[in-house]
């Protein structure tokens, strides 16, 4: 399969809480296994997607988070966003140590903090892709 269809689309819209954000853990999960991404590779993603959903509830002003999971090129591509609180500042250390975690649980990946949004996007490809 190449490029992307609506078909390879799943949107997930869950509320600002911590614990909600399981769900979208099952839903990247369940992608990589779709295509075919090893246990260690599935498990990445879904450490990749709970550290960037962790990163729209710090900067976020408490709306719903907006995921969308696409399947594009046999890789599993993953953005969200959410409405950017209007005092959100980047806590360097803790950007420092979710860089170090994204760099080894995922392709490539971004965060923007672009007001009126917090922005994610990231790439995973299973090793064997």
């Amino acid at each position: 399969m190449t490029g992307s269809s609506e078909d390879d689309t799943v949107r997930l819209e869950l509320p600002a809480l911590a614990r909600q954000v399981r769900l979208a853990r099952l839903v990247a999960g369940g992608m990589a296994s779709l295509q075919g991404f090893d246990l260690d590779a599935v498990e990445d993603l879904r450490i990749a997607v709970d550290e960037l959903c962790s990163h729209l509830l710090e900067t976020g002003d408490g709306s719903s988070l907006l995921l969308e999971f696409k399947i594009v090129d046999s890789a599993v591509e993953v953005t969200g966003r959410t409405p950017l609180k209007p005092d959100a500042a980047v806590d360097e250390e803790r950007q420092e140590l979710s860089a170090q975690i994204l760099a080894v649980t995922c392709e490539t990946y971004w965060v923007r903090l672009n007001k009126p949004d917090a922005e994610f996007w990231l790439r995973s490809r299973s090793q064997n892709g």
